[in-house]
């Protein structure tokens, strides 16, 4: 998809990470990470009825995006902090195309 990138690199990439070069070059979703976490997981982490966590200016938050790569996926905004050690995710928004 970016013609300045010599093929040979690519075709190496290929070879010593197929799956990672497929993501990156072939712009194929990642099979090897797809279910990074199953659902009891992500449950057993979450508070029912949270949807936010509201803003503490004695914490230092961190803000992550993933844009829409074109008409048919979505902006994802994500909002977090650490707290003893671990990450949580204060914030999470969504905009559909």
């Amino acid at each position: 998809m970016n013609p300045t990138i010599d093929s040979a690199e690519i075709e190496l990439e290929y070879t010593l990470d197929p799956q990672n070069a497929a993501a990156e070059y072939g712009a194929n979703f990642r099979s090897d990470v797809e279910v990074l976490l199953s659902k009891e997981v992500v449950e057993a982490a979450t508070m029912n009825g949270r949807f936010e966590i509201p803003h503490d200016p004695s914490k230092q938050f961190f803000a992550a995006i993933d844009a829409s790569g074109g008409s048919s996926d979505s902006f994802t905004l994500g909002i977090s902090y650490t707290e003893n050690g671990k990450g949580i995710l204060a914030l999470l928004r969504e905009v559909r195309p």
